[in-house]
Parts: C-alpha cells; sequence; structure tokens
C-alpha cells in the first residue's frame, strides 16, 4: 500500500515538472517570435460544434461529426472553438 501511495506522488511531481517546462519552453518560442500567449479555457473544445457553437456532434478519432452529416476535421473544428473561447469575455479561464 505504501509504495503504491509513493508511485502516486512520484507520478504527480513528474506531472507538474513536464507541464512546468512545457510552459517554459512555450513562453521562450513565443518570445523569440514576438508572439502573444495567451490562455484560455479549453473546457469542452474538442466536443462543441464550432459552427453552432452547441455541445452537438461527436468526436471519433481525428474526425468530428456534426449533427446534420457534415463532418469537419476535429483539430479544425476545436482550434476554432479555443479562438471562440479566446473572444468570448464571460468565459474566464477558470470558469
Amino acid at each position: 500500500m505504501a509504495k503504491k501511495q509513493v508511485w502516486k506522488r512520484y507520478n504527480r511531481r513528474m506531472s507538474a515538472w513536464a507541464k512546468g517546462v512545457l510552459a517554459e519552453a512555450l513562453d521562450s518560442v513565443c518570445t523569440q517570435r514576438q508572439a502573444d500567449h495567451r490562455l484560455v479555457n479549453a473546457a469542452y473544445t474538442s466536443q462543441m460544434d464550432s459552427v453552432t457553437g452547441l455541445l452537438q456532434g461527436q468526436r471519433v478519432a481525428d474526425k468530428f461529426y456534426r449533427v446534420n452529416g457534415d463532418v469537419l476535421q476535429a483539430d479544425h473544428n476545436a482550434a476554432l472553438n479555443v479562438l471562440r473561447r479566446y473572444e468570448d469575455a464571460e468565459i474566464t479561464r477558470f470558469t
């Protein structure tokens, strides 16, 4: 039992460390390219329809199937939702 707790703590620390390294690398690249880096609340962005803005449709692998039968590329759909989320003043990062 104690060994399991040790591994849980180790995994949690490694995950936090990796997130920190990734954040530093992203900040460095944005500084070098003079790009603006903003954080948004990404909840449900891969499950929302970017055309209607509703939680309709289904993501399967790299495709997003809309309710009306259209098929979108899932990553592009999610990216449009993230952009919309950035422009939405009602949804904050920790909403």
